[in-house]
């Protein structure tokens, strides 16, 4: 994906059908201030969470069970932010 961040962090969060509604998988993510920047993550790279809490016991991610994707900011700070994405797809060898 590519993305311009604000020095904050944030989560990519992709819903699945391998867990409940209150759960998701994950992966944290701190963009460049201000720079357009291609970031890459592996499908093990995300991990289930549910409310913030990690699932110990949760299948592996697998792409074809996503069925929603969203932002979460997850610096748990106050205040202005901004994520621009300008691309965002699979890669066939992740």
């Amino acid at each position: 994906m590519t993305v311009r961040g604000d020095g904050r962090s944030y989560q990519l969060r992709l819903k699945s059908q391998l867990l409940s509604d209150a759960c998701a998988y994950r992966v944290i993510m701190t963009p460049q201030a201000e720079k357009w920047e291609t970031l890459c993550f592996t499908w093990q790279a995300f991990e289930a969470i549910r409310r913030g809490s990690l699932l110990s016991d949760a299948p592996p991610l697998e792409a074809a069970s996503i069925t929603q994707l969203g932002f979460l900011i997850a610096d748990r700070a106050a205040g202005p932010f901004c994520l621009g994405v300008q691309r965002l797809e699979p890669s066939g060898h992740l």
